[in-house]
């Protein structure tokens, strides 16, 4: 309300959030029917961060799942990621923990419950500041929706949307839940990484859970060279 935009539930079904604009004044909307808090406060990052960062773009501004969920689309939608990542999990409360850190499911879950934000957006921030090669992949009917990669990971070892998940990986036909995660398990390096050559000089480690009811499934994938 102190920048000027308001914060209401709508009953959406395409979309997660919105932003209508008028002169000084904005409306920031999120689907009613989400049901994690998280989420929630991401979607409402997310378009604020559409209210600080694209005043000329459109007076109104319609944000899918994808949209938000994901490093992925117009620039608009990833400058607006970056900002909602940015704002709830700052880099200078993170840096330091989570540089040497081990990137795992569970470390993504203690951020997104310290910091208030998505699983999704925690995982990738997880992937964003550890100081080792991950990706972070969503996947939905064994393909590949999104990966983010670490800074540290090559960009010859890739994970691309619409990649098949092969057989060899923990997230083929996931039944995982989250409260049953394991260690990250040793994988096959080809199970990721079929398309690049030197993949099998490449130790790779896997965690894999599917996302309530959501048909997803979260994988963080870690590797490191022989």
């Amino acid at each position: 309300m102190k920048r000027g935009a308001i914060v209401m539930p709508q009953p959406y079904k395409n979309l997660d959030g919105s932003l209508v604009r008028s002169g000084r004044f904005g409306l920031i909307g999120y689907r009613q029917d989400i049901r994690e808090p998280g989420r929630i406060a991401f979607t409402i990052a997310h378009e604020l961060g559409h209210w600080e960062l694209h005043p000329y773009h459109s007076q109104a501004i319609a944000c899918t799942a994808g949209d938000i969920a994901a490093y992925k689309g117009s620039g608009i939608e990833q400058e607006a990621n970056a900002f909602a990542a940015e704002l709830l999990m700052p880099t200078p409360m993170l840096a330091k923990t989570l540089r040497y850190a081990s990137p795992t499911i569970q470390l993504a879950i203690e951020v997104a419950a310290t910091f208030g934000t998505s699983l999704t957006a925690a995982a990738i921030r997880v992937v964003e500041l550890i100081d080792c090669p991950a990706i972070v992949v969503l996947s939905s009917d064994n393909r590949v929706s999104w990966a983010v990669s670490s800074p540290k990971a090559r960009p010859y070892y890739s994970v691309k949307r619409g990649d098949r998940v092969e057989g060899g990986a923990l997230a083929w036909n996931c039944l995982t839940e989250l409260d049953e995660l394991e260690q990250p398990e040793t994988v096959d390096a080809s199970t990721w990484f079929s398309r690049d050559r030197d993949a099998q000089r490449l130790e790779v480690w896997e965690q894999s859970a599917v996302l309530g009811d959501y048909d997803l499934v979260l994988s963080i994938v870690s590797f490191d060279e022989l």
